[in-house]
């Protein structure tokens, strides 16, 4: 009886230790199948909008803009080169030959013994001292913008014609006055004081074939000859005029001067028509407006000193002679350079 006892004993602690266990693996085998189950998306908040392309890896870059032309030149100097477009004309073959005396020298137009080239000598220097008599710049220093060179020594240096004479001469001053000839060698506005060197070097060549030494001085030489082209009304060929133009674009606007202050001269733009042959016939000279070159502002351009200060009307007062000296019309009476002032 007792041993009967004992089996179901026995029998009931194992049933109950393999309850436990089978409950036990059971657990365990839930929560491994928990672990392993993939987690459940985020929700993500539909938006309104359509969903954003997908971003490749390496989108290329933009396309890069054409480049764009040049900027175009200041307004001064467009309205420089338009002044001097009407004045762009071809050499004329026939024109008469060239000679220097044609021009005059060096002259003293005031009358106080200091001639063109020791006025100029006198203006561009930073200090000068005349020589015993007062008449001539014996000793200083300038300084060349065409060679950025200074010089102490007058004899190194050459007052040039920026516009040379023979470039005048066949661009229609050979149909001039003797008095406009002698005027225009001795016009200080075409003049400045370089190194003898480079004057000899630029000769009588114009901007298509010549350019300072010095790359800062070549837009102060590009107003010079484009402006005294203007004021005397001489032609300008082709090629001169297309180098001036391209370089005025390039020159800063302060290096360039207002137009209206160029005087309105450019009236002289005389016929280059050759003389006929053997007719012993004077060269008449012809003008293309009624603009006399030796004024400002402009009077009518008659022969001979046809024309006095009662001609003239209220704004054409007073005169202003540009070259001292040269004054057809003799309205400056006491040689100070302004006519015409009562």
């Amino acid at each position: 009886m007792r041993i009967l006892l004992l089996l179901i004993v026995a029998g009931l602690a194992i049933g109950i230790a393999g309850a436990l266990f089978s409950g036990g693996e059971t657990a365990a085998r839930d929560s491994a199948v928990t672990a392993a189950a993939p987690a459940e998306p985020a929700q993500v908040e539909a938006s309104d909008g359509p969903a954003p392309a997908p971003q490749a890896a390496s989108d290329p870059p933009p396309p890069t803009e054409a480049p764009s032309a040049g900027p175009p030149p200041p307004e001064a100097a467009a309205q420089l080169i338009e002044r001097l477009r009407p004045l762009v004309a071809e050499t004329d073959a026939n024109v008469p030959d060239y000679d220097r005396d044609h021009f005059a020298g060096w002259l003293d137009s005031d009358g106080d013994c200091v001639n063109t080239r020791h006025e100029i000598l006198q203006l561009e220097a930073v200090d000068f001292s005349m020589n015993a008599a007062g008449c001539a710049v014996a000793s200083g220093e300038w300084f060349d913008p065409y060679t950025d060179r200074t010089y102490t020594n007058p004899r190194d240096l050459d007052v040039d014609h920026v516009v040379a004479l023979a470039d005048a001469w066949v661009s229609g001053a050979w149909a001039w006055a003797d008095e406009l000839l002698d005027g225009f060698s001795n016009d200080l506005g075409n003049l400045n004081a370089i190194a003898a060197g480079e004057n000899r070097s630029k000769s009588a060549r114009g901007p298509a074939e010549y350019s300072p030494t010095a790359p800062g001085a070549r837009c102060d030489y590009l107003v010079q000859y484009a402006t005294v082209k203007i004021r005397w009304g001489l032609s300008i060929t082709p090629r001169d005029f297309d180098v001036v133009a391209d370089g005025l674009g390039d020159c800063e606007s302060g290096t360039i001067p207002d137009v209206s202050r160029v005087a309105a001269d450019t009236s002289t733009a005389v016929s280059q028509a050759p003389p006929a042959e053997d007719s012993g016939a004077t060269i008449a000279t012809q003008t293309a407006t009624d603009c006399h070159p030796a004024y400002e502002p402009c009077l009518p351009n008659l022969p001979g000193d046809d024309l006095n200060c009662g001609d003239l009307r209220s704004d054409q007062r007073p005169v202003t002679v540009l070259v001292p000296g040269v004054d057809p019309y003799r309205l400056d009476r006491d040689g100070d350079g302004r006519g015409c002032i009562g």
